[in-house]
């Protein structure tokens, strides 16, 4: 077995990097906001959105969902599957969709743990 990858190999191993992409999304919105206070077109540059969750979800190619808890199983499939329906050509996503797969994430990494018996508390801050 291989022990590099293009993007990654693994359950939270991909999840994390999956995450890692959130700064890019903060830096998004600013660019949006900005945009707005400016009353310029912000048609391209939502239009371009989607590239977001292309560079995210190439991380959940080999994302091993049959070693993730059963419990968590199928939600984990959702999530893959809605990640993976916001990428590419003429796929739409919104804010409120790339916020949903960040807390989705955070919260299917948060289950894993629960399921694996280990001690786990939800952050005020995350």
């Amino acid at each position: 077995m291989s022990k590099t990858s293009e993007f990654g190999k693994g359950l939270t191993y991909c999840l994390g990097l999956f995450l890692c992409h959130e700064a890019q999304n903060q830096r998004d919105e600013l660019m949006i906001q900005d945009l707005k206070d400016k009353n310029k077109d912000i048609f391209s540059f939502l239009k371009d959105r989607s590239m977001w969750f292309s560079g995210a979800t190439d991380h959940l190619y080999d994302i091993q969902i049959e070693s993730c808890p059963i419990k968590v199983r199928k939600r984990l499939q959702k999530f893959n599957d809605k990640c993976f329906s916001f990428r590419g050509l003429g796929a739409k996503s919104t804010s409120k969709d790339v916020e949903w797969a960040l807390e989705e994430a955070k919260t299917l990494l948060y289950l894993i743990d629960k399921a694996n018996n280990v001690p786990v508390a939800k952050a005020d801050y995350s």
